[in-house]
């Protein structure tokens, strides 16, 4: 078995195999993507912070350098 023979297929030989699990990875997506999500699983609470409109509508609308 001469590795200089096989040298030469290795890109061809790793893009076929990125290939291959990329569409597998592609099919579970696809196969599973109408499975109802459990909310016990995970649950997530999102937080936004409350924004005071007042304060930032009191602030002065013209810069330092502004020679208008």
């Amino acid at each position: 078995m001469d590795i200089k023979i096989y040298k030469n297929y290795l890109p061809f030989i790793l893009t076929i195999l990125c290939f291959f699990i990329g569409m597998g990875y592609l099919f579970t997506i696809y196969f599973h993507w109408d499975e109802k999500i459990s909310t016990k699983k995970s649950p997530v609470e999102i937080n936004l912070p409350v924004i005071q409109w007042e304060y930032y509508m009191n602030l002065s609308k013209k810069y330092k350098n502004d020679t208008n």
